[in-house]
């Protein structure tokens, strides 16, 4: 066997290997299969396997990212088309923080994670003590208050903690949203500013604007805003996204929302979906061939083809251990 039969046999063995390891997701095999450009197949593997946080969190990494996004300088999406904010300091991160450095005339301009550009990009006070305190542990439930009988909210131990808008579905063997959610969040303590709706029929704007209300009367800031909607907590948030811009969310978790066959419901959560891929993250039952909790196959394939971060659950309530999970993940807890 000569030289060039072996360079051959070799590359095929690799292209392979990474088409058996990218399998479960065939928006990025296209990436290896139909590429004819190495460098951007190098590039690829740079970005993705091999990376450098440079001792910084997950979160800081993605707040960085998000960034360099905004103003310009990262592209949305990574060679393989993924979202560039993933939380991953690879090459095209550590590039495009080279330019703003450069841009903003800093004297280290190579790419390399140090407080004056933190400052720069208007990371340096940020608070992260709240992710780290055992006293801030307490079940949610049991330090909630009352919001005009739309849901209960709790307060975090830190002022700026985000803000998370929780709307839940039908009621559970008795139990309505406004208390079975809590199973779902108890890990989280008191590390966030946590507000859960009473049940799937409130009005999604009103305890929005009551509890925005309430938070600032208390002195509380929070950095962000998350949106949580489980099952038929499709109907609040319809309401509430139809009058507050998804802007406003630093994340929304579509938790097996309900879409049945009501076509101004599907439309709505696919063009959601669609319009913020790297801000929506989707977590169903079901399969490609077979509706789950969504009760519309087209709408749940679209939704799944369009975000960055989808994953099927095997039991409609339980697909909550899993967006919760990602949203602690998130903030590093």
């Amino acid at each position: 066997m000569n030289i060039k039969k072996v360079v051959i046999l070799i590359v095929i063995l690799i292209v392979v290997s990474l088409d058996l390891t990218l399998s479960s997701d065939s928006r990025y095999i296209g990436v290896i299969k139909n590429s004819v450009d190495m460098r951007t197949f190098y590039e690829y593997l740079n970005e993705s396997r091999f990376y450098d946080n440079q001792g910084q969190a997950q979160s800081t990494i993605m707040d960085i990212q998000k960034i360099l996004v905004d103003k310009g300088f990262l592209a949305p999406t990574l060679y393989n088309g993924k979202n560039s904010i993933d939380g991953k300091f690879g090459q095209a991160t550590s590039e495009a923080l080279s330019k703003f450095q450069s841009a903003n005339s800093l004297q280290d301009s190579k790419g390399v994670i140090n407080k004056d550009t933190l400052d720069k990009l208007g990371l340096s006070s940020i608070n992260n003590t709240y992710t780290q305190n055992p006293e801030a542990l307490h079940d949610p439930k049991t330090t909630s208050e009352e919001i005009s009988d739309l849901g209960n909210f709790t307060p975090s131990m830190y002022d700026k903690a985000p803000l998370i808008f929780v709307y839940g579905g039908i009621n559970v063997n008795g139990r309505e949203s406004g208390d079975y959610m809590y199973d779902y969040f108890k890990e989280a303590g008191t590390k966030f500013n946590l507000f859960v709706a009473k049940n799937h029929k409130i009005n999604g704007l009103d305890a929005y604007q009551k509890v925005s209300d309430y938070v600032q009367s208390q002195n509380i800031y929070p950095d962000k805003k998350i949106l949580y909607l489980f099952s038929g907590g499709f109907r609040p948030g319809i309401t509430l996204l139809k009058s507050v811009s998804p802007e406003q969310f630093e994340k929304i978790y579509l938790v097996d929302i309900y879409i049945g066959k009501n076509q101004s419901v599907a439309d709505f959560y696919v063009d959601l979906a669609k319009k913020y891929p790297s801000k929506v993250e989707y977590y169903y039952t079901g399969t490609s061939t077979s509706a789950g909790g969504s009760r519309n196959l087209n709408a749940q394939n679209l939704i799944v083809n369009s975000v960055f971060t989808s994953k099927k659950g095997m039991n409609h309530m339980l697909t909550n251990i899993d967006a919760v999970s990602s949203l602690l993940s998130y903030f590093r807890m």
